[in-house]
């Protein structure tokens, strides 16, 4: 059963825990998981999220507005993969909302285009760590396991957090460290979070954990589908972010300290303007 000692101690290895050399990253690994997701595991990742009902029952949350998109202007989905949160966002969403996918991987984006077929949809080339949107840009964000592949999640989140609106809504979701994790982690040579520790990472931005989600309480009981969890961006700076984090004195004036950061030059494959794809 999950959580056994005997499960436990044979998936919990520091290499799968921590990273996988060459593919969990920071920028430098980009290069590694543009090509993972280029060959066949990229091609497989749709048949993959229907055959664990991933895709189908994060469509509920929409439905049923679990996570409610009424009311947004603009959503983004990043590394939106092939676009099996993105086709739900275009769904449920109100009709004059946009609705941007960003991914780091030109193939895949080649593949959410072609297979959602929808001309109201931008699709952008971009790394989750360097955005290619100017600040506060959307007020809805939704990120579908892709922070599982950098070694550390603070870049990745600092980036979501910074186009992501003051009030905004963010639905995220990794793997988390339990034995369905670390299967996962193996598979796509990533890592897991401690759910309590990736907790205290999002607090640390301004992220502030609105209600947690499963797929199922099959999926819940057997620590399936990892960490599903909706936040709220707040204000570094207001004492109300500083109560609802639990931060103590010092952390919260530490947060006080922070000055907004300015829109990010881009460097390398990444443009100043956002790199849209087109084409067949």
């Amino acid at each position: 059963m999950p959580g056994s000692v005997s499960v436990r101690s044979f998936f919990e290895r520091p290499a799968v825990t921590q990273r996988r050399s060459g593919i969990c990253r920071g920028r430098s690994g980009s290069e590694a998981v543009r090509r993972l997701y280029a060959g066949p595991a990229g091609a497989a990742l749709r048949t993959l999220s229907y055959l664990s009902m991933h895709s189908p029952l994060s469509e509920y949350w929409l439905r049923h507005r679990v996570y409610d998109l009424r009311g947004a202007k603009q959503i983004l989905d990043a590394g939106c993969g092939a676009g099996q949160l993105t086709r739900h966002l275009a769904k449920y969403a109100d009709p004059d909302a946009g609705i941007t996918a960003c991914d780091l991987s030109y193939e895949m984006l080649l593949r959410a285009r072609k297979r959602l077929a929808n001309p109201a949809i931008r699709f952008v080339l971009g790394d989750i760590t360097q955005l290619p949107f100017a600040d506060e840009s959307f007020d809805r964000v939704t990120c579908g396991y892709a922070i599982e592949h950098l070694s550390d999640a603070q870049p990745g989140l600092a980036e979501l957090t910074r186009v992501l609106q003051v009030g905004g809504r963010l639905l995220l979701l990794t793997t988390e460290d339990r034995w369905t994790g670390h299967l996962t982690a193996r598979m796509w040579n990533c890592r897991t979070y401690n759910r309590e520790e990736f907790r205290h990472l999002c607090h640390e931005q301004g992220l502030v954990w609105k209600q947690e989600l499963s797929y199922s309480s099959l999926h819940w009981h057997l620590g399936m589908g990892g960490i599903c969890v909706e936040m709220e961006r707040r204000r570094l700076t207001s004492p109300e972010y500083g109560t609802a984090a639990g931060l103590d004195e010092k952390k919260w004036e530490e947060n006080k300290a922070v000055t907004p950061r300015e829109n990010k030059e881009f460097s390398g494959d990444w443009k100043d303007e956002p790199l849209e794809v087109s084409g067949p």
